[in-house]
């Protein structure tokens, strides 16, 4: 009888869903995330899977990966008082917004700004604004 209570309270296993060339993701929170070629990626998505267009869009931006995240560090050492451009490590892709594919952010750690995370938001190719969160 115990045995078949613990089955309702015990905790359920994180949904996994493999993608053939993007590898692993978890769902935490209402967000898809797993890793690539040493970024974490972040995509929007339902309870079974992240969403198609996010992945197409993720895909892309991948390809051209080196490109994207020298722009936005232009647009970080753009702003007064920035820090040099070497001292950001660039560590997350995330795409949220499963109805606009081509809004998407990169997330950096500054050296030396412990629990600092910089925040870099795209639409269309280009930087529209920088945020800092603690």
């Amino acid at each position: 009888m115990f045995q078949d209570l613990n089955k309702w309270f015990a905790p359920k296993p994180q949904p996994i869903f493999v993608h053939p060339t993007l590898g692993s993701f978890e769902l935490d929170d209402g967000i898809w995330t797993g890793r690539f070629q040493g970024i974490e990626l972040s995509l929007a998505g339902n309870e079974s899977a992240p969403n198609e267009a996010l992945f197409v869009a993720a895909t892309a931006l991948l390809d051209r990966f080196l490109e994207v995240k020298e722009t936005a560090l232009v647009y970080l050492v753009s702003q007064d008082e920035a820090p040099d451009k070497e001292d950001f490590t660039c560590y997350d892709l995330e795409l949220l917004r499963e109805e606009c594919p081509n809004h998407f952010a990169l997330r950096f750690m500054l050296l030396g700004d412990l629990g600092g995370m910089w925040r870099v938001e795209f639409e269309d190719g280009a930087p529209l604004f920088l945020t800092r969160d603690d």
